[in-house]
């Protein structure tokens, strides 16, 4: 007899992976609106440089996920949020991710959570996009921090 299949490590990285996003959100909210004219020193250029490009990496992680499962994935609604330069659309972005992921992964349990061929042709698991998807968000968060304190080079 098989074992029924589970969601508990799906559920949990979840769980995780929207604790992070909150706290960047809380982070951002937090701010001025004079801070999101900031340019910053780093690949994404400006605050909301960082803004779409977290939401971006948000929509593609799971959808790579699914992707190199075979199985369909659903439109982003925001697909071009990485080069928005519109605030009120990357705001929207940041909640609309969590429904996204959520959606994206609905179909999974943690018996896919194995390895996978990703598009860039790099043997991975599930979990460990997963995982990373998580350090990801948590990363820019604290990246916009040290800008906020002073720690990276800012600009108007």
């Amino acid at each position: 007899m098989s074992t029924p299949p589970t969601r508990n490590v799906i559920q949990a990285l979840l769980d995780e992976w929207d604790r992070a996003r909150r706290e960047l959100v809380d982070f951002l909210k937090a701010q001025p609106p004079e801070f999101f004219d900031l340019n910053v020193e780093g690949r994404q250029g400006s605050v909301k440089g960082i803004m779409g490009h977290v939401a971006g990496a948000a929509y593609s992680l799971p959808q790579a996920i699914l992707r190199a499962m075979n199985k369909p994935v659903p439109p982003a609604r925001y697909p071009d949020i990485r080069t928005s330069t519109n605030l009120a659309e990357l705001w929207d972005a940041l909640e609309d991710i969590k429904k996204y992921n959520e959606e994206c992964l609905a179909g999974l349990n943690d018996q896919d959570l194995g390895f996978i061929l990703v598009t860039w042709q790099k043997p991975t698991t599930a979990e460990f996009l997963m995982e990373h998807s998580i350090v990801h968000l948590l990363k820019h968060r604290r990246q916009l921090a040290r800008a906020k304190a002073g720690e990276l080079k800012t600009s108007k």
